[in-house]
């Protein structure tokens, strides 16, 4: 009964997308519980389907593209699933995935990344039908590595997780393929003999941080373990800005909320108070440095709103300081002409490996003014872009109301000031450390895109996929479920699925 009860309060609250997602979620908590009382044989009663990749042949010239398509057999009709990929890294260098319409990108799928190991996520969580049919699922895009020589090399599909739209796991088996690299070897080393792997590969190295997780007080879901990480917790700061508007029925006005400090994080939470009598939320603008988790929910006027940031599918921190997001109100008839304070509460942040964050804000305010206010301006100098950080062009505050101007008379009122865009990195490679540098501020990274920065840092200028929420198991009297996110009760589930690294 009391089961029921719950269930018909979350289903009340929700939108449509976080119905489906809850009653789907619930079911798999019901049928992980009845699982654990049935006999082994009654629980895996599923559908059987075949993944394996095709074994093709390609020169031993390094940067040689080879395409190993992976096919789907038996396939019953799956709604999501991920497998795991292994291969030899020194024959081949990991480039790509392409999907293909029996088996589309999940929306928080991982970044590629060439370390001998990936996690391959697929189909869609909110599905509402399955994917059926076989053929030809994905295909792997890799190119011949520096290092290779002919003969044999393996690519291992293996751990596949596969459920029905309705949330009914659906067994399957994997295979793996062999390329067959012919001719001769180039004799060259690889590029990377000489630079240091940011992340462990091999599966003793990830039992063993799984462990060293476990222990800390973490999810289980260990992640990439970065060996250049600090001990120490890393630290956020949120701090949202006084920002000022005339007392005008439906005028708009932005509020940022920046990161007075950021050492690292992958993803977060916050809420935002405010009085609804006087403002509404219409929007949230989010940056590249705190993009918008997937299943962030829908804006509410409700006085209080958990803004998700940040991607929790990450295999790398973002890090640098900036706006993260802006909160966009409306100011209502019922206004008064005074201030009203935004706060910052329950800040929550997590690393990508799933360590805990200091997660620190600062409330700001919105100030509505009338006619009779006089303004007291101080002109703001043009703050240059660097390579990750926009710039601002000169702009004038009101130092009592917060109100910006772009002209020293304050007749132009403006929400913010004029942007620079980000100058973006000039990246040079270095033959000698194997390793390309920013000529303007001397940052390291891996790869020409500048995208993967040598320290376990995603920059503020790197795309990056958004992620959902993270899986916490509750244990309660011996039983299993699955606690709810708080934004609006839809389940934290996906952590696991997502996150890079977790050994079954």
């Amino acid at each position: 009964m009391l089961l029921i009860d719950m269930w018909c309060i979350i289903e009340a609250e929700l939108w449509e997308e976080g119905i489906l997602m809850i009653k789907r979620v619930l079911s798999f908590a019901l049928v992980i519980i009845t699982a654990l009382s049935l006999p082994l044989s009654f629980a895996s009663a599923a559908g059987k389907m075949k993944i394996a990749p095709k074994g093709v042949s390609a020169p031993a010239s390094p940067g040689t593209e080879v395409k190993v398509p992976v096919y789907f057999t038996n396939n019953p009709g799956y709604g999501f699933g991920y497998v795991e990929m292994k291969w030899d890294k020194t024959k081949l260098e990991f480039m790509d995935i392409k999907y293909s319409k029996l088996a589309p990108a999940q929306s928080s799928a991982a970044p590629i990344y060439k370390d001998g190991w990936y996690k391959i996520s697929f189909g869609d969580q909110l599905a509402r039908e399955n994917y059926k049919g076989d053929g030809v699922a994905f295909t792997l895009i890799f190119k011949v590595a520096d290092s290779a020589s002919a003969g044999d090399t393996k690519v291992e599909i293996y751990a596949p997780e596969l459920y029905d739209w309705e949330l009914n796991e659906i067994s399957a088996d994997t295979a793996a393929s062999v390329v067959k690299l012919t001719g001769n070897s180039s004799g060259k080393s690889p590029a990377s003999s000489n630079k240091s792997n940011n992340y462990k590969t091999d599966d003793k190295s990830r039992a063993s941080s799984a462990d060293k997780s476990s222990k800390s007080g973490g999810s289980g879901a260990s992640g990439l373990k970065n060996e250049d990480k600090k001990a120490e917790k890393t630290k956020i700061i949120l701090a949202a800005e006084t920002v000022g508007v005339e007392k005008k029925s439906g005028a708009q006005v932005k509020l940022p909320v920046r990161f007075s400090e950021n050492t690292g994080y992958a993803f977060g939470t916050v809420t935002a108070k405010w009085d609804n009598s006087a403002l509404t939320l219409t929007d949230i603008e989010y940056s590249k440095l705190a993009p918008k988790q997937a299943y962030s929910n829908p804006v509410k006027n409700n006085g209080s709103f958990i803004i998700m940031f940040g991607n929790e599918a990450a295999v790398q921190n973002f890090t640098g300081k900036g706006t993260a997001f802006t909160l966009v109100f409306k100011v209502n008839d019922s206004a008064e002409a005074r201030k009203y304070d935004i706060s910052l509460e329950k800040t929550e942040a997590y690393t990508y490996d799933l360590k805990e964050v200091d997660a620190q804000a600062v409330k700001g305010s919105v100030n509505i003014v009338d006619g009779s206010h006089k303004h007291t301006l101080e002109k703001i100098a043009k703050a240059e872009p660097t390579c990750e950080a926009d710039g601002t062009e000169e702009y004038y505050i009101c130092t009592a109301c917060g109100m910006k101007f772009s002209d020293n008379d304050g007749k132009h009122a403006v929400d913010s000031p004029k942007t620079v865009p980000a100058l973006g990195h000039s990246l040079k490679y270095d033959e000698e450390k194997k390793l390309y540098v920013c000529e303007r501020c001397g940052k390291t990274f891996e790869d020409k895109e500048g995208k993967t920065e040598i320290g376990g840092t995603i920059s503020s200028t790197s795309d990056s996929a958004q992620g959902g929420f993270p899986f916490v198991p509750v244990i309660i009297g011996g039983g299993i479920v699955l606690a709810a996110g708080a934004a609006a009760g839809i389940v934290i589930y996906r952590r696991n699925k997502l996150k890079s690294g977790e050994k079954q």
